[in-house]
């Protein structure tokens, strides 16, 4: 079986989707021909369900998923595995991630008074 992937980390994120990128699994000499990217759909907990299988560029060091439709201010926890013709890898550890909403903009002061040596 291939070995553990890396756990997956943040590529690009907003309030409602992430992009996360693992380092490709060794396949113990055999080519890695799939991914399947697994969460907690929100829920807390493992990452225990089945959220998309990618194919696998074997020409590259690195995989990536995108995941849409996340509620703002939930927390996902993401993992992934890996598979060739040996089987499937064991599940990465899984890695947490906050969907949250962009900070307001802090608003320009306002000048109260000003001379000519200050404001």
């Amino acid at each position: 079986m291939p070995a553990q992937p890396t756990p997956p980390t943040i590529v690009s994120a907003d309030t409602t989707q992430i992009t996360i990128a693992w380092v490709a699994a060794d396949g113990r000499g055999q080519a890695i021909t799939l991914y399947e990217v697994y969460w907690d759909a929100g829920l807390g907990g493992s990452p225990n369900t089945l959220l998309v299988s990618t194919a696998s560029n074997v020409l590259t060091a690195s995989s990536t998923s995108k995941i849409a439709d996340l509620t703002d201010g939930s927390t996902y926890n993401f993992a992934v595995r890996a598979m060739n013709s040996l089987g499937y890898s064991p599940l990465s550890t899984s890695a947490p991630f906050v969907a949250a909403s962009v900070p307001l903009k802090t608003p320009l002061p306002t000048i109260v008074t000003a001379s000519s040596s200050s404001i």
